[in-house]
């Protein structure tokens, strides 16, 4: 497979639509008793392949899934369906990988009959040649590992990364191996474009702590286009020149792990930690824009306090940024903490109180996208019923809003 590009392919896809794709297919095939379709995501690495196929194939309820996945790098030679000879019969039994057992027997449950579950192998081009790539593709073009077939309701997706790219006028190499074109006409290679709206919905969504995905001032600083005029994309991933000496740089794999480490007040506090740590995962370049951002715009906004206390707010958010990350961070906060009423109408009567031209535009725009709706659907809930004078003016402004 020649996978020498990622913008140079006609039709790329989403990491968002690549999921409903797999979905759908999936369904479909299930239940018309279809031949089989196996996806294969090709894109430049660290975008979130692994994340998307782990948390976001989610059936018309909104319900997750079952997802096994296999990282192919640490697959040694035959471990996906290891030959052990029985000493007294000397016949031959398969012993088989654990998260392949395991997604067989999820699959064979009652309640999944007639549900799809996924097997996901990444860095699928990274697999040992002469040893695991047999089973491999076997597993691919068949269901079957070694004497075992899985279930009909087992559907397997690739992802892999393409063998060379070129972003930025850098180019990456990777090394990889690719699948002959016979192999190829029996997968669906779909090329992933990278797509900053589709993260940012991500960032702002809520973990299973409770806790949004990405740290809102990451999440901000990238949508907000750093305040220079820069493209989300563009500060989303940011490959660094291969001269210099630091290889780091900025890709959504790279954001989410730096979320933690500014989220940390430790770190946060101290600027020769907080230094390293920033350029050690996005790079010189990158790292240098973002701490000087951080400087002017970031802030460990005490949203609870807040919340608790309004006369608080003018002490803490001072510019239209910082307002912006107040009144995006708060409704999460409102909702995983149990849905106070008093600390939804705190809000409601900030937003109406500190309404802005910038704050307008932002929640115009976080309204479009459902952001809010998804990550707090009982203050939103609450809002629009409009059950206080402060909703019905919230309501008023966010109508006022839509119109312009």
């Amino acid at each position: 497979m020649t996978t020498k590009q990622d913008n140079s392919a006609k039709y790329t896809i989403s990491l968002k639509n690549a999921a409903e794709l797999i979905v759908t297919n999936a369904v479909y095939s299930l239940t018309h008793h279809r031949d089989k379709i196996v996806p294969v995501l090709f894109s430049l690495p660290g975008i979130g392949k692994t994340e998307i196929v782990k948390h976001n194939l989610l059936d018309g309820s909104g319900k997750p899934y079952d997802v096994e996945v296999i990282d192919m790098n640490t697959v040694n030679a035959g471990s996906l369906a290891m030959p052990i000879q029985d000493q007294d019969t000397k016949q031959v039994a398969y012993y088989l990988h654990p998260q392949i057992k395991r997604i067989a027997e999820i699959a064979q449950k009652p309640e999944n009959k007639e549900r799809p579950v996924f097997l996901a192998l990444d860095e699928l081009n990274r697999a040992d040649e002469n040893f695991t790539r047999p089973q491999l593709l076997n597993l691919l073009l068949s269901n079957t590992i070694a004497d075992y077939t899985l279930p009909e309701n087992v559907f397997i997706v690739g992802m892999s990364n393409n063998s060379e790219e070129s972003i930025n006028d850098i180019v990456l190499s990777n090394d990889v191996t690719e699948f002959d074109s016979a192999t190829t006409n029996r997968l669906m290679p779909l090329f992933i474009d990278i797509n900053a709206n589709d993260w940012l919905e991500y960032a702002y969504q809520l973990d299973d702590n409770n806790e949004p995905n990405v740290s809102p001032e990451i999440a901000l600083y990238i949508e907000s286009g750093a305040g220079d005029g820069s493209s989300s994309k563009s500060l989303l991933y940011s490959p660094s020149n291969p001269d210099l000496q630091n290889k780091a740089f900025a890709t959504p794999r790279s954001w989410k792990r730096l979320s933690a480490i500014i989220d940390n007040p430790t770190i946060r506090e101290h600027n020769e930690l907080l230094a390293p740590s920033i350029v050690g995962q996005i790079g010189d370049e990158q790292g240098d824009k973002f701490m000087k951002w951080l400087k002017t715009h970031g802030t460990m906004i005490p949203v609870s306090d807040i919340l608790e206390k309004p006369s608080l707010y003018p002490k803490f958010v001072k510019s239209p940024a910082e307002a912006v990350q107040f009144m995006m961070t708060a409704p999460n906060y409102i909702e995983s903490n149990g849905f106070n009423k008093k600390l939804a109408d705190n809000f409601l009567r900030l937003f109406i109180e500190n309404e802005t031209t910038a704050l307008d535009f932002r929640w115009h725009a976080s309204y479009t996208n459902n952001r809010w709706y998804n990550t707090a659907p009982n203050m939103y809930e609450y809002v629009s019923s409009a059950s206080t004078k402060d909703a019905t003016k919230f309501m008023n402004i966010r109508t006022s809003v839509n119109n312009r």
